[in-house]
């Protein structure tokens, strides 16, 4: 994600001007997480180890696909393609799960 461009006041009190330029370099830092963006699919049923297409709506192939929730057991997952509108998850069981995708 790009930074984010923010005003500063200066305020002529050292520890005003010193809080804005830390709030200013948390801020970037937690927009750089991949929480920041994207969007969760919910709800979402596998069956055995076979493929399942997931549409994300994104508009750009997903960097980060993120399990969210897991039920039905311990899963795990890979994903065998993305492109700028769906993914295509593998699990290693039968289970739902929730998904996180930025």
């Amino acid at each position: 994600m790009a930074a984010v461009a923010l005003r500063f006041r200066k305020t002529g009190n050292a520890q005003l001007d010193q809080l804005q330029r830390e709030l200013a370099a948390t801020l970037q830092v937690l927009l750089a997480s991949p929480f920041a963006t994207g969007k969760a699919i919910r709800g979402t049923s596998f069956v055995g180890s076979a493929p399942t297409v997931l549409t994300h709506g994104l508009g750009y192939a997903p960097v980060n696909v993120i399990p969210l929730l897991v039920t039905g057991g311990e899963a795990s997952f890979y994903v065998s393609a993305r492109t700028p509108s769906t993914i295509t998850v593998v699990p290693s069981i039968t289970c739902s799960a929730d998904f996180w995708v930025s």
